[in-house]
C-alpha cells in the first residue's frame, strides 16, 4: 500500500481524536497539510496572533518569524525561533542559518530523502548554504548563472538539468508557489473537549500512553469564553466560511 494511502485509512482516527481533544482542524480538498500550515501561520501573524507550528518537517521553519515559532511533535526541546535559527548546528553553515528563507532555498539545491525529493548531487544543506551566499539574488540568481561558488557542485548548478531541477523543486518545497486557492472549500472547525470518547478512541487502537496522558483543558478549546475572541480573530484571519466551532456540516 502506497504512503499516501496509508495515510488517507489513519484519518478517520486521527479526526475522531481530534474531535475529542476539542482542537481546531482545518481541511481544503485540494490542499496539502503544509499548504494551510503556511496559510494558516502567516494570516495569524497578520492579526498579532503568536502561533507555534508543531511537527517533525522542518520544511516548515519557512514559515518562521518574529511571530511564529517550531517545535517538534515528538520533542518539545525542540522549539525553533527566528533568533534560534542562526543556533542550528546540524547540517548548517558554521554560523547558523541567516533567515528561513536562506533554509529553504539550500534545501531546494539539497534535495529532502527524507520526502524521497532528489537535490544536486553532491550538495548537502551547508554546502548549498555557502553556494548560495555567493549569489546576490539567492537561488534567483542560481538560476541565471549569477552567483561566484567554484568547483564540482557550483559547476552541476550551472547545467539546465539542475536549473530545471531547482525549478521543480521550488514548485515543491516552496509554501508561496503553492497558494490556497478556493477559499470557499475551505473549512475550519473545532468540537466541545470529549475526554471520555477520546480515551475509548485512543484504547481501541491500541494508544494506551495517549489513553493514559489526556487531561482536561490540554488543548485550548474556543468554546471557552476567554478563547472565544481568540477563536473569531483567527476565522476573520483567515477568511474561512465556517465560523462556528459547533457548525457540523463543514
Amino acid at each position: 500500500m502506497a504512503i499516501k494511502d496509508l495515510i488517507k485509512a489513519q484519518t478517520p482516527a486521527v479526526q475522531m481524536l481530534l474531535h475529542g481533544l476539542g482542537a481546531a482542524q482545518a481541511r481544503h480538498p485540494h490542499a496539502e497539510a503544509d499548504d494551510l500550515a503556511g496559510r494558516i501561520a502567516t494570516a495569524a501573524e497578520c492579526a498579532g496572533i503568536p502561533t507555534r507550528m508543531i511537527t517533525p518537517d522542518s520544511d516548515w521553519w519557512q514559515a518562521v518569524s518574529p511571530m511564529v515559532d517550531w517545535q517538534h511533535s515528538r520533542d518539545e526541546s525542540k522549539v525553533i525561533t527566528l533568533q534560534g535559527l542562526q543556533s542550528v548546528t546540524k547540517d548548517a553553515p558554521p554560523d547558523g542559518w541567516a533567515s528561513p528563507v536562506e533554509y529553504l532555498q539550500a534545501k531546494i539545491i539539497a534535495g529532502d530523502t527524507s520526502d524521497c525529493i532528489a537535490g544536486i548531487p553532491g550538495a548537502g544543506l551547508a554546502t548549498a548554504a555557502k553556494i548560495l551566499r555567493t549569489a546576490p539574488a539567492g537561488l534567483d540568481g542560481i538560476l541565471r548563472g549569477d552567483f561566484a561558488a567554484k568547483g564540482v557542485v557550483a559547476d552541476r548548478l550551472r547545467t539546465d538539468a539542475s536549473r530545471d531541477l531547482l525549478r521543480r523543486n521550488r514548485q515543491i518545497m516552496d509554501w508561496t508557489c503553492a497558494p490556497v486557492h478556493d477559499v470557499d472549500q475551505m473549512a475550519l472547525w473545532a468540537y466541545p473537549e470529549d475526554l471520555p470518547t477520546l480515551k475509548r478512541t485512543a484504547e481501541t487502537y491500541g494508544l494506551t500512553r495517549l489513553a493514559g496522558r489526556v487531561k482536561p483543558g490540554m488543548v485550548n478549546n474556543p468554546e471557552h469564553s476567554d478563547l472565544r475572541a481568540v477563536w473569531d480573530v483567527v476565522v476573520t484571519a483567515l477568511n474561512w466560511p465556517t465560523p462556528h466551532p459547533d457548525d457540523e456540516t463543514a
